[in-house]
């Protein structure tokens, strides 16, 4: 069925290439009604549709380019929606919003949000109404500010008489930032009826609210939905999550096995017939100049195994080679892959678990580009008030694993609980999946790593009392310590950076973690 895809949106793309002429025609009906396809998500019969209306020229050139460079932009491929938009915006005199919709949507999926919300402002100037453009600019707020748009959202539900492109993109954010909210489900699924892709909604929330085994049933039904609505891409891809999380298919909650990872060993190495990764033969930390690559094309992380799946965050260093994230995301793992903020991905070659610290180092088979690398020099200490943002990948099987989040927060105490020297303590919120990311200061330095969610329950019963907005990050000192690194950290005056500035220049340098043990 990929090899198929493939195949089709290669057809798909010669065709729309193939038209060039001029046009200036109004939006037809057809135009239209693909156009909602895509915004609901219903990408293979919006890829029927383009198809046989684009053989039979029911609809523009203009149009068929920006429904195929929605659909591309919509599919993970947003660097052809790319191309595709410039060579159509030079074909038109008109479809000034719709183009420059198709442009916020493709940077958007890059993570690009400081373009996106530049041409999602372009298409409302355009067009004050076109619903996909106000969509795109709520999301973008959503994730600069790390908060539910919820008001914004409830007036758009209203306004478009509970437009479904609208209830997926507030569905869609409640889950990154009020996962506990399951009456927005219940809502969503009243209003728009027991369809496959609601059915996976109330999955996923039942999931992250704590209730796997429920899930589990709800993934199944949502699978079931699908195959019904000939939307063979998602019932697939549930076919993936319910393979992965087998365990939940019962529901007695499976028995701790013998080797937890609180009592067992570390593994040292990816592969026993590899040398152990000593501290002694870490080849020294080199310092390269920063750039941005443009070009993004997410690459699949494909998984097949019959053991446990482990995510989290971290960044990249020592001229790409390496990565730093938590010991415990790593240390149960028998392989592991990363990919990085652009989309590109590599294998872990070997790693180092720290002694002294939850930390790892992973040695990469292949580096990332130099450019993308934190210079050890970067990695400074953390002050008292500092204002800074934490990336990563928050519930990532969950909520997607496509591009990094950002949360703004500062440093609320420069040693960690009980004054621990190691430790310090932030106001940015932490989810399952953040371990390792890094904690970058509002001049793109890197003040630590994400370590730990407060246990408020824990924290409730030993001191009667429950502090807000309370998470652990480990110093940057430890983690120059863990590279090697005993030169002075840089010091230079380096501009201030609003979060989606911070969002553009540094996604590239954080990483998803996967690791499997078998």
């Amino acid at each position: 069925m990929k090899k198929l895809l493939i195949k089709t949106l290669a057809s798909l793309w010669i065709i729309a290439s193939l038209h060039s002429q001029i046009a200036a025609a109004d939006r037809s009906e057809d135009f239209a009604k693909i156009k909602a396809l895509i915004d609901a998500l219903a990408l293979e019969t919006a890829l029927s549709e383009m198809k046989i209306q684009g053989a039979s020229n029911t609809i523009s050139d203009v149009e068929l380019n920006i429904l195929t460079a929605m659909f591309f932009a919509e599919s993970g491929q947003p660097g052809k929606a790319l191309k595709i938009i410039e060579k159509t915006k030079y074909m038109t005199t008109q479809f000034d919003s719709e183009l420059a919709e198709a442009q916020a949507r493709s940077f958007y999926k890059q993570g690009d949000f400081a373009k996106a919300d530049d041409f999602s402002v372009k298409a409302l100037r355009a067009n004050p109404n076109n619903l996909g453009a106000q969509l795109i600019a709520i999301k973008i707020s959503g994730e600069l500010s790390g908060s539910l748009q919820n008001k914004s959202f409830e007036k758009l539900v209203q306004s478009s008489n509970h437009n479904r492109s609208v209830w997926l993109a507030y569905l869609e954010q409640a889950l990154r930032f009020d996962p506990n909210n399951t009456k927005l489900a219940d809502r969503a699924y009243i209003e728009l009826g027991n369809t496959g892709i609601m059915t996976e909604y109330r999955a996923r929330f039942t999931f992250l609210g704590g209730d796997p085994y429920e899930a589990y049933q709800l993934f199944r039904d949502a699978q079931v939905l699908y195959r019904d609505e000939a939307n063979t891409i998602s019932a697939n891809r549930i076919g993936r999550w319910l393979k992965i999380h087998k365990k939940f298919a019962k529901h007695s909650p499976p028995s701790t096995p013998e080797n937890d990872s609180s009592v067992s060993p570390p593994k040292a190495e990816l592969n026993p017939n590899e040398r152990e990764l000593k501290r002694d033969n870490l080849p020294g930390p080199r310092l390269t100049p920063t750039s941005q690559n443009n070009e993004l094309e997410i690459e699949p992380i494909n998984v097949e195994t019959e053991g446990d799946i482990f995510t989290g965050s971290g960044f990249i260093t020592n001229d790409g080679l390496w990565v730093i994230t938590n010991r415990h995301v790593i240390e149960r793992a028998d392989r592991a892959v990363v990919r990085d903020g652009l989309g590109k991905v590599r294998y872990v070659k070997e790693y180092y678990l720290d002694q002294d610290q939850d930390i790892a180092l992973l040695v990469l088979h292949e580096p990332f580009p130099a450019s993308q690398a934190v210079q050890p020099a970067d990695i400074i200490d953390p002050v008292g008030g500092d204002e800074l943002f934490l990336m990563g990948y928050p519930l990532a099987d969950v909520l997607g694993a496509h591009h990094p989040s950002i949360t703004e927060g500062i440093v609320s105490k420069e040693a960690g609980f009980q004054n621990e020297a190691s430790e310090f303590l932030i106001t940015a919120n932490l989810n399952q999946g953040n371990s390792g990311g890094p904690i970058f200061s509002v001049d793109g330095r890197v003040l630590g790593i994400a370590v730990a969610k407060l246990d408020k329950t824990k924290f409730l019963k030993e001191n009667n009392s429950i502090p807000e907005d309370v998470n652990i990050g480990i110093k940057g000192k430890e983690v120059r310590r863990v590279l090697g690194f005993k030169h002075s950290s840089n010091s230079d005056a380096r501009p201030i950076m609003s979060a989606r500035d911070a969002y553009s220049s540094l996604r590239s340098k954080v990483v998803l973690v996967v690791a499997i043990d078998e």
